[in-house]
């Protein structure tokens, strides 16, 4: 009997760690005036160029903000605060396992104007370390395989 008991938790353990693989990234950054304070309860938006699906969030007391769960893709970065300039920044590329920083400067200003922000140096990943890569199918398609792994990659 206990023998079954050990193979039941066993097979549980492991199913739980392959459901706890994720496919996703998140946006996360600070929210600052142009004298480097922060600026609290901040609305940032994260939109998905691609498909359009947004996702929100409000900065903290400190200024900081995180944005999870996010496909992979191209986002448009919006924020908004009572004040100040809307601020846009685009393309912000994340991907699978991938936690970009996106670090905000807002100016004073009424919300009809703008900064928009569309060319800037690539994003680098600083908060984990954690790795992860998205293939094409035509690069998959090449890779060897030991036959061990049957999944549509190894085909």
């Amino acid at each position: 009997m206990p023998t079954k008991l050990m193979a039941l938790a066993l097979a549980l353990a492991s199913g739980s760690a392959i459901f706890a693989q994720t496919f996703t990234g998140s946006i996360r950054g600070s929210v600052t005036d142009p004298s480097g304070a922060v600026v609290a309860g901040a609305l940032v938006q994260a939109m998905n160029t691609g498909t359009g699906e947004t996702r929100s969030s409000r900065t903290s007391d400190v200024g900081q903000y995180l944005i999870t769960s996010l496909p992979p893709g191209e986002y448009r970065v919006v924020v908004e605060f009572v004040g100040f300039k809307k601020f846009e920044r685009s393309p912000i590329r994340v991907d699978v396992l991938q936690d970009v920083r996106v670090d905000i400067p807002i100016e004073p200003g009424s919300v009809t104007e703008e900064i928009k922000v569309s060319a800037e140096s690539p994003l680098l990943e600083t908060a984990s370390a954690s790795l992860g890569q998205v293939i094409a199918i035509a690069r998959s398609s090449t890779c060897p395989s030991t036959g061990a792994i049957h999944s549509p990659l190894s085909h």
